[in-house]
């Protein structure tokens, strides 16, 4: 046993600086300019030093290896995430979701380096990558995964790939199609004579030229033996560096790591927090130190060949290894990486401590963005473990994967098992956003006495009840719900960035329903930046979608596309496949509707990479009424009907039904399905008959109604007196075409008509009635 810390650790004594080959580092330069660099060369050659080297030399350049225990695509692409933490940090914030929903979809590599490369998108990173060959199976979907990332476009990050072998790299194709030039590889990373003198100087070799000679003969140029001969005087004992450094160690530097491998890395505080003196290897009379640990931004960690080697070791003695396993992840615990404690109790099977750090820290962990970590820890442990917060997190990743009613059997049993009435209410008010997001009114009877609760943290309280003034709204009561609102936002200046981005998004969504659209604007607005600033796209993507009703309503087409460039960005951003191909299908029902028909092509090209069939999701509600509306154009209109007509009973509220129904009289009395129209138009008028709130949606469907019935000669709809601006516009060109059918307008009129339409952002209803048949223009 090693004994406790006799003086604080001040990092006096620094490893000297490595030397390395600047003939071998200028070379990856150049190569660096491709998309793709490739440093391939077998253990011991100083790939890892170079990448290292190029990295701290490189500006915009992150350092990542992805060599951990057990390495997998997953895990390597979380490091990426863990990397650029500092300087993009939305990447590790979506990692959880957008991995899970790439997974599902089947298309893990393309969908995530798009989901990516939206936020590194001309940030001039370079990524770094070592160890890729530690991924074994997965090296292969990784290469993809790079490939598709350094490619996707002008602002693309750059990828620097470092492997010992390159079985799984398609480096013929990369080199042919120009995404890599010649890989750096052992050749290259050989040491001359004059590169060993320099290293020699920099050492403060002691011996002669005649010895330095020999030296360089024996290593064969290899960096590891090289050095380690340079250091200690004599060739390493063996070929593999980890067993060569491991067999090497004193016996008090050899005691040190077996107590501290298990640390991914190391510092003052966390050598402290174990109670280790000061680190042998650290220390001016090591040997080994410069090869054994190399500094790294914060701290220090060990070779990795080393480390596997010493946890090899370790994993010999049971016992051993479960003391220092429990210590380390006391130690890192203590010290605030609570994520790495939680990984390293899972890899250990320390599960009463997997229990115990997810009952205190598994809620804050999913909210910085660590649930991947938290999810891996909920499987380590028994279905029986009926602790409240525990149930939660089950619940909460239930939810996550859509199995809606296990989630919600899982949040009530939280909220009847929770010790405190701080996790009593986080259950009530997970629950309640999924009841809120399904349309149960429930929510209301679960979250009002949390409401009432003077105890609750001041942000909890708030959330809780922004989530019950929309509870409110589902129930029918708007006058509650605004009050509910109030009594949130008197609260907002107290919290910080992240939760009032929430609490301004929902209060946009409860005053938008509400029927106050200037404030759900102005709250949309704030909400929205503020999320994104935050880095929390999913709220952001929230906000953005409020302004894109409020402008589709209210400003057309034009303003609407300008809030789905913003709300595109953040669904890419958030990695939901869903957001995307709503924001995807939300402008292409604008562009169809504007006649935009290089948008349109441009559009269907990105919906056909996701590979779905029309109207297989509620994402792509949109497309279905604007794929027939395309179909008119050419007077496809019993093609346009068959499109249509399924969806007609199935649209709310009365006003969207109203105006679906509309659109099928139109179709299918353009393509003389008379009975099928006046049936459509018969269920119109019923829907029309509900829409008790004169929505623009019902006023549009009675003025396409009156054109459906003037094709089928049959007594039009009460006129609408629409009001100006679009509306009037369309309400003016179907009057027209009427009177151009009963001979009452002539051909200069019409025109003038379909060309105001135009005017107005409606070139794609104008399209539909050049094609009507009847009198021509």
């Amino acid at each position: 046993m090693l004994g406790a810390r006799k003086q604080p650790h001040a990092n006096a004594v620094r490893t000297k600086k490595k030397a390395i080959q600047p003939r071998a580092l200028a070379q990856l330069r150049d190569a660096a300019r491709r998309p793709i660099a490739v440093v391939v060369a077998p253990a011991g050659y100083g790939k890892s030093a170079l990448l290292r080297a190029f990295a701290a030399r490189h500006t915009g350049a992150l350092l990542v290896d992805v060599g951990r225990d057990g390495a997998t695509f997953r895990s390597a692409l979380r490091a990426l995430c863990e990397a650029l933490r500092a300087v993009v940090p939305g990447p590790r914030l979506t990692f959880a979701g957008a991995y899970a929903r790439a997974a599902e979809r089947g298309d893990r590599a393309k969908s995530l380096a798009h989901w990516l490369g939206r936020h590194l998108d001309r940030s001039g990173i370079t990524l770094v990558v070592d160890s890729v060959d530690r991924l074994g199976d997965d090296a292969r979907i990784f290469a993809e995964f790079a490939e598709a990332l350094a490619t996707s476009g002008p602002g693309a990050p750059h990828l620097v790939l470092g492997t010992r072998d390159d079985g799984d790299l398609p480096i013929p194709r990369w080199f042919a199609d120009d995404v890599i030039a010649l890989p750096i590889d052992a050749n290259a990373l050989r040491w001359t004579g004059t590169e060993a003198q320099e290293a020699a100087r920099r050492l403060d070799f002691g011996g002669d030229e005649f010895a330095l000679a020999r030296i360089v003969e024996t290593s064969n140029g290899r960096a590891f033996d090289l050095l380690y001969a340079l250091r200690t005087g004599a060739p390493p004992s063996d070929d593999d560096p980890g067993q060569a450094l491991f067999r090497s160690l004193t016996v008090e530097e050899h005691a040190y790591v077996l107590e501290t491998c298990l640390l991914p890395s190391f510092d003052d505080r966390v050598l402290a927090a174990i109670g280790l003196p000061l680190h042998p290897l650290l220390g001016a009379r090591s040997r080994l130190g410069g090869l054994a640990v190399r500094p790294q931004a914060e701290g220090y960690r060990y070779d990795d060949a080393l480390r596997v080697c010493a946890q090899v070791a370790l994993r010999a003695d049971p016992a051993a290894y479960e003391r220092v396993a429990q210590r380390t992840v006391d130690a890192l615990e203590l010290t605030g990486r609570v994520r790495e404690a939680l990984e390293l109790a899972g890899a250990a099977n320390l599960r009463s401590r997997v229990h115990q750090l997810l009952r205190l820290h598994g809620l804050d962990l999913e909210d910085r963005g660590d649930a991947d970590v938290v999810e891996a820890a909920l499987d380590l442990l028994p279905e029986e473990i009926d602790d409240a917060v525990v149930v939660l997190l089950r619940a909460t990743r239930e939810s996550r994967l859509g199995r809606t009613d296990t989630s919600e059997a899982w949040f009530t049993h939280a909220i009847t098992r929770a010790e405190s009435r701080a996790v009593s209410a986080e259950a009530a008010y997970r629950l309640a956003r999924e009841l809120v997001r399904r349309g149960r009114a429930d929510a209301v009877e679960l979250l009002e006495p949390y409401a009432e609760d003077e105890t609750l943290a001041a942000e909890q309280r708030s959330a809780i009840l922004a989530v019950l003034a929309e509870a409110y709204l589902v129930a029918q009561r708007p006058v509650d719900a605004r009050a509910a609102l109030q009594r949130a936002l008197a609260r907002a200046e107290s919290l910080d960035a992240a939760a009032r981005a929430s609490l301004l998004t929902r209060a946009s969504y409860v005053e938008l329903y509400a029927g106050d659209r200037e404030r759900a604007r102005e709250y949309a607005t704030v909400g929205g930046a503020l999320a994104e600033q935050a880095n929390l796209y999913v709220v952001a993507f929230g906000a953005y979608s409020v302004l894109y009703n409020i402008a589709y309503e209210d400003a057309g087409p034009s303003e609407s596309l300008a809030c789905l460039d913003r709300l595109g960005e953040c669904a890419v951003r958030s990695g939901n496949l869903d957001f995307q191909l709503y924001a995807l299908a939300a402008a292409y029902e604008l562009q169809v509707e504007r006649g935009d028909l290089v948008a349109i092509e441009r559009i269907e090209r990105d919906l056909r990479e996701f590979d779905v069939h029309y109207g297989a999701s509620a994402a792509l509600e949109g497309l279905i009424p604007s794929r027939a509306l395309v179909e008119a154009w050419s007077g496809g209109f019993d093609s346009a009907y068959e499109i249509l007509a399924p969806s007609g009973p199935h649209q709310t509220p009365a006003g969207r039904e109203a105006l679906r129904w509309a659109e099928i009289a139109l179709y299918a009395a353009a393509a003389g399905l008379r009975e099928h129209a006046a049936e459509a138009l018969g269920r119109f008028d019923d829907a029309f008959g509900r829409d008790v709130d004169a929505t623009d949606h019902a006023v549009r469907g009675a003025i396409v109604a009156r054109l459906a019935a003037e094709l089928i000669g049959r007594p039009a709809p009460l006129r609408i007196v629409a009001p100006a601006g679009r509306l009037g516009s369309l309400a003016r060109a179907v009057d027209t075409i009427v009177a151009h059918r009963r001979g009452e307008a002539g051909a200069v009129t019409l025109l003038e008509a379909l060309a105001d339409l135009g005017r107005h952002e409606l070139a794609g209803m104008a399209k539909l009635f050049a094609a009507l048949p009847g009198p021509r223009i």
